[in-house]
């Protein structure tokens, strides 16, 4: 899984035609190039065909089916290269397989560009990747374990790891099949507009596809767009902090939760580790940034591990609520005479208040300014262009 920009997750399945090392190699060298390929923003059509110039150039085949999930909408665009079709399972137990548009696998040295195709998850349905070695049998056709895989998908009710577990023992009951086995579950799980809840492996990885969970719910809570992005700064913080600290090479649970009430965001980032004592020299910043990003913030550290709670006051339903506060502590515009001296005719008139209203209009908010001063610097034409100058430092 490979948490990407706008609220996207990209989620493959592959499997390298071939064993041993080589082949093992290969997949390794086609897993970091994907990475690659999606955060530079390809779509997946162009990401599928830009590893099957690099595995023809490699004298490799694989196939492989590559999915872009959008959280905010469901919608799924993916491009199958060859690859067992993904299995849908809604919430009432209905199976569908997304067939597709067909398309070679990828090195074959074929011409024809890679199509994508959509599709949308519904909210409790689960997307199921997997590879020919889990409905492959010695003796079983493949169209058997296909629609063997559907009725035993269709009648689990249970989590995405338990599911994953109980496909593995059915599907497969001996200790060893005579392929390789990868199995990968999506849940599409709905965010309660007024809380959530996630427990999560404290890993780096895990951290960045959080984000996307929570700018996703705050837009749902209503918070603007430079709310959401602050608050989701200092959560990240939090997390990094349990990462880096609370289990050293050991991570286990990290616990996020989020409520909305009262006009109000609180965020928990729980742990069960045990931190190590804070440093005397070169403390970090991580905690006055999450205090400069929130209206209050508290920790509650305890041997069965720490709590940090932070709550941003005053932004549900009521967007913008400090940016009167800051522009008048930042901005202070030139006098009368001044202007009418500097000035064009045609700028000469304006006045504080407008241009207030106009940057009130813009979104501005500038976080963490105490008692700074700041000075026009330049005016050209009509409209005035404006730019300003801190002359204190910034206070964190």
């Amino acid at each position: 899984m490979i948490p990407l920009r706008g609220n996207r997750i990209g989620v493959c399945m592959g499997d390298v035609v071939g064993h041993g090392i080589q082949a093992a190699a290969t997949m390794g060298e086609l897993r970091h190039a994907l990475r690659a390929y999606a955060f530079e923003g390809h779509p997946p059509a162009e990401v599928v065909q830009r590893l099957d110039r690099l595995l023809a150039h490699e004298h490799q085949m694989a196939t492989m089916i590559y999915a872009e999930f959008e959280i905010d909408t469901g919608r799924l665009a993916f491009v199958n290269a060859g690859h067992p079709a993904p299995l849908v399972v809604s919430a009432t137990g209905v199976t569908t397989y997304l067939r597709g548009r067909p398309n070679s696998p990828l090195g074959t040295v074929l011409t024809t560009p890679y199509e994508e195709a959509v599709a949308t998850l519904a909210a409790e349905s689960t997307l199921i990747l997997f590879t020919d070695g889990l409905v492959e049998g010695r003796a079983a056709p493949s169209q058997e374990g296909l629609d063997r895989l559907e009725t035993v998908a269709a009648e689990a009710k249970t989590d995405p790891e338990a599911l994953c577990d109980h496909l593995l023992h059915v599907m497969q009951p001996g200790e060893l099949g005579h392929d390789d086995i990868a199995l990968l579950a999506l849940r599409v799980t709905p965010l309660l507009q007024d809380h959530f809840r996630l427990e999560l492996l404290a890993e780096l990885n895990v951290v960045a596809g959080l984000r996307s969970v929570l700018g996703a719910w705050l837009r749902q809570a209503r918070a603007t767009q430079d709310e959401a992005a602050e608050i989701v700064v200092a959560c990240s913080e939090a997390c990094m902090n349990v990462v880096e600290h609370a289990y050293a090479l050991d991570p286990k649970v990290l616990e996020v939760e989020g409520t909305a009430r009262d006009q109000d965001i609180t965020i928990v980032v729980r742990d069960r580790g045990r931190w190590r004592p804070p440093r005397t020299w070169a403390p970090g910043y991580g905690r006055a940034l999450m205090r400069t990003l929130t209206d209050e913030l508290s920790t509650e550290c305890t041997a069965h591990g720490t709590t940090v709670r932070m709550r941003r006051r005053g932004i549900v339903s009521r967007p913008n609520a400090r940016l009167p506060d800051q522009i008048g502590r930042i901005l202070h515009l030139p006098s009368a005479d001044w202007r009418a001296r500097h000035m064009p005719p045609s700028c000469s008139r304006i006045s504080p208040q407008p241009l207030n209203d106009t940057l009130r209009a813009a979104n501005l908010r500038v976080p963490g300014c105490a008692g700074g001063r700041s000075r026009v610097a330049r005016f050209t034409g009509s409209p005035v262009t404006f730019s300003v100058h801190f002359t204190d430092q910034w206070r964190w």
